[in-house]
């Protein structure tokens, strides 16, 4: 348990003045006796440190008061009690200005040299010496003091500025990473919405006619909403992650789920072929999340701007570097969009420092090539 600085200065100004009274009275070759004045005068000297920290110019001049009159009354002087004024110095050393210092140095050193020229047996030059070198060791330790509490001041400032502008980037952090979320949110609906309007579209449209394909057309319906409800949650797990929830709910999708998702766009009609080459399970997850939401943000975008254009996906991997070329073979808008689509594309390309080329083809198309380093 810490001990307030009060309790601590009371002490010492208590355990000194019994001890300046134990020297005074034993003091030869005449003991101050039963004396009550001179023992009254040595307590006036030392009780005042116990107010050092709170007032210890007060205190100083209360205990420089009591030593000259000490003095002035012929007692004979105790080197013991040379020591309440010096204290008292040191106190105001470390809490005051150095204007304050010189002024109360100016004041105390004449009592200090005048009760020293008066102790019995102290020449002038031991004299001059104690009242001048004994105050300047005890200005020099106590400004010491003031400095280092003055730089633990800016510490503790410093430090707290520092801990509000790390709680400031952690905000900022977590601000970042909903942003990223809701554009992955965005991507999932986006992509399995399109795949729910056209399956519904053409359920409406062939629902007398052929019920078959509309009935497969409502399983592809009822598949990619509970695929996008399923994206959805996981995202939502991220943005309150609970620890008890099955490890599998918190996975991000992959590569491995890449021929999952071409198999949903095959489901509207829309010719796709996909070939992966090279060994490209072995990928960090975050590189494998990069690549199969480019690959959804393209194949959507086929999905909107196109008439049914044949699509390729072309997925592999060289000994530095992992590429994946989309391409729909006829001349369409494109696979990129024209929105945010290209703009998320390049922004998940630009965080694994890889690159995003996309634009119409020479024969006739679109292109969208992603390269990632490895």
């Amino acid at each position: 348990m810490r001990v307030r600085p009060w309790v601590t200065d009371t002490c010492l100004a208590v355990a000194m003045t019994l001890i300046a009274w134990l020297v005074g009275h034993q003091y030869k070759p005449s003991g101050l006796g039963g004396d009550v004045r001179a023992y009254a005068l040595i307590a006036l000297m030392f009780l005042p440190l116990a107010a050092r920290r709170l007032t210890p110019v007060t205190a100083l001049a209360v205990t420089c008061a009591a030593l000259v009159t000490f003095a002035a009354l012929d007692y004979s002087q105790l080197a013991f009690n040379f020591w309440a004024p010096v204290l008292a110095m040191y106190s105001v050393a470390t809490r005051h200005s150095p204007r304050v210092i010189v002024i109360t140095l100016g004041s105390a050193v004449p009592v200090l040299l005048y009760c020293a020229l008066r102790t019995p047996g102290v020449t002038v030059p031991v004299a001059v010496a104690e009242s001048l070198v004994i105050p300047a060791v005890a200005w020099g330790f106590g400004n010491v003091g003031r400095r280092l509490a003055e730089r633990n001041r800016q510490l503790a400032v410093l430090s707290e500025r520092l801990r509000i502008e790390q709680q400031e980037r952690m905000a900022r952090a977590v601000t970042e990473e909903r942003i990223r979320i809701a554009q992955e949110l965005h991507d999932v609906v986006a992509h399995h919405m399109s795949v729910i309007s056209l399956q519904s579209g053409m359920a409406s449209y062939v629902f007398d006619t052929d019920p078959n394909a509309a009935r497969n057309a409502l399983t592809t319906i009822g598949l990619s909403s509970r695929d996008a409800l399923d994206e959805m949650r996981r995202m939502l797990k991220l943005l309150r992650p609970d620890p008890e929830s099955p490890e599998e709910d918190r996975i991000t999708p992959g590569i491995a789920e890449i021929p999952l998702l071409v198999d949903r766009v095959r489901s509207v009609g829309l010719p796709v072929k996909l070939l992966i080459a090279g060994d490209v399970d072995a990928l960090a997850p975050g590189v494998q999340f990069c690549i199969y939401r480019v690959a959804q943000e393209a194949l959507t975008n086929v999905i909107k701007h196109t008439d049914r254009s044949p699509v390729s996906v072309l997925l592999y991997r060289e000994p530095m570097s992992l590429t994946m070329r989309i391409v729909n073979d006829e001349t369409g808008e494109s696979v990129g969009g024209t929105g945010n689509g290209l703009i998320n594309m390049r922004e998940r390309a630009a965080v694994y420092g890889g690159t995003l080329i996309a634009g119409p083809r020479p024969e006739g198309g679109f292109k969208v090539e992603l390269v990632l380093p490895l």
